[in-house]
């Protein structure tokens, strides 16, 4: 899925600007897109799968040609049977 969710950015001439992982549980991207690209973003984010609810979904059809640059968000929850990931924190030496 992460991948996807890569691939739809780059379709959309989106930049991404900061991610943060929470084991393998979920993931919080932050990004900026051309304001004339976010439908094209709405629907490569469909078409990779990603469930998005009806706000996500509105917020992305209200795409507009001022050439804004946006910033947004997507928190993505991984559904799957695997065990929690587990990162060992390495010691702090002192």
């Amino acid at each position: 899925m992460i991948a996807k969710l890569r691939d739809a950015l780059q379709s959309a001439s989106a930049d991404l600007i900061d991610f943060q992982m929470f084991s393998n549980t979920a993931i919080n991207l932050s990004f900026e897109v051309p304001e004339e690209h976010l439908a094209e973003l709405g629907s490569a984010l469909v078409s990779s799968g990603l469930a998005l609810d009806n706000e996500s979904l509105e917020a992305l059809r209200l795409s507009g040609e001022t050439g804004d640059i946006l910033t947004g968000s997507l928190n993505v929850t991984f559904i799957h049977r695997e065990p929690d990931l587990q990162i060992p924190v390495p010691p702090i030496p002192g």
